[in-house]
């Protein structure tokens, strides 16, 4: 293994790597995940230990603040939309967030259980933006047919009437419904659980977005296995064959039919280690690889729809979405 990576690792793994590497089928993966880790954490660095959607929307919630009856429904709704989708974007960045550091703790305790739930729960949160963002570009797509024959209309900011109003409104709503199910949708009684201990909640009807609907879209735009990976670090996270392995540390005498085993949740040791990384590495590699690259491209994405959702031409929103959601990137 390179040594540029070392410095990613753990400090017990360090002396087992040459160890690990001729050990198991996959050294690139193996290297793969600390160096993915790392670009990870170096891309979430920069974010603030909180932050505050109204401090990205001052400007628009400023202005639907001083909404009243004249003001047009098709500039609320844009306002609207972009803070939904500022606030959808980083939820999941802040949860990419904080599965990374406990996948980085639990590789630190050598405790390999909480590191695969935490990589299946980084895995769906990637995709579920990911689908998120391509079921908006198409609604995004008919939106923008509806408003191109009136571009130097509203330039000029001059108002929409009849029926062109009505379908870029109803198209618009489209978009806004698409993000507020991403948000609010859930299979969750929460009104028994609100009746129960008094959390309140904003009642709606919305269905959740069904998890593997949602991989399988992200595995249509990465190009990557990702429902095999799903599949694998579900064995491993569920009380099956597989969980139960990641809990042996150590296996002696290998030459008896039924061998004797060390068990124990700390798996820093050469057995437990090559097991682990041997299965996983390629899995948990292009988890952390997938979630990279859609911070970057969600990141880029909004900050375009920001930067150009100016008065004069508020519909260049839309044209963010042209940046693609999964750009290339420097990642295994």
């Amino acid at each position: 293994m390179r040594d540029k990576y070392k410095g990613a690792m753990p400090n017990w793994l360090v002396p087992l790597v040459d160890s690990i590497d001729s050990q198991i089928q996959n050294s690139d993966a193996f290297e793969a995940v600390f160096a993915n880790l790392q670009f990870l954490e170096d891309g979430l660095a920069d974010l603030p230990t909180e932050i505050v959607i109204g401090e990205f929307r001052t400007r628009q919630l400023t202005e639907l603040q001083a909404i009243d009856a004249s003001t047009p429904p098709e500039k609320w709704l844009t306002l609207i939309i972009e803070a939904q989708i500022g606030k959808l974007l980083y939820v999941h960045i802040y949860k990419f967030k904080s599965c990374a550091a406990a996948i980085r703790h639990s590789l630190e305790q050598g405790n390999f259980t909480a590191c695969v739930v935490m990589a299946r729960s980084l895995l769906e949160s990637a995709c579920f933006l990911t689908y998120t963002f391509n079921r908006c570009e198409k609604k995004i797509a008919v939106l923008r047919r509806s408003i191109e024959p009136h571009v130097k209309r509203l330039r000029k900011n001059l108002p929409l009437e009849g029926k062109a109003k009505e379908r870029i409104i109803r198209n618009l709503l489209d978009v806004a419904t698409t993000l507020d199910r991403a948000e609010l949708g859930s299979s969750f009684d929460w009104s028994a659980l609100a009746a129960e201990t008094g959390v309140t909640f904003r009642k709606n009807n919305y269905k959740k977005i069904n998890v593997m609907e949602a991989i399988e879209k992200a595995q249509d735009v990465s190009g990557k296995s990702l429902r095999a990976y799903y599949d694998l670090l579900s064995e491993l996270s569920h009380p099956n064959m597989g969980s139960h392995r990641l809990v042996v540390k150590q296996v002696m005498n290998p030459q008896l039919a039924i061998g004797d085993v060390k068990i124990s949740d700390d798996g820093r040791h050469l057995d437990a280690a090559s097991f682990f990384f041997d299965i996983c590495s390629p899995s948990l590699a292009s988890v952390l690889g997938l979630t990279l690259r859609t911070m970057e491209a969600s990141l880029t994405f909004y900050e375009f729809a920001r930067e150009h959702n100016t008065d004069a031409d508020w519909v260049r929103i839309y044209q963010a979405l042209k940046v693609g959601l999964v750009p290339d990137a420097k990642v295994h």
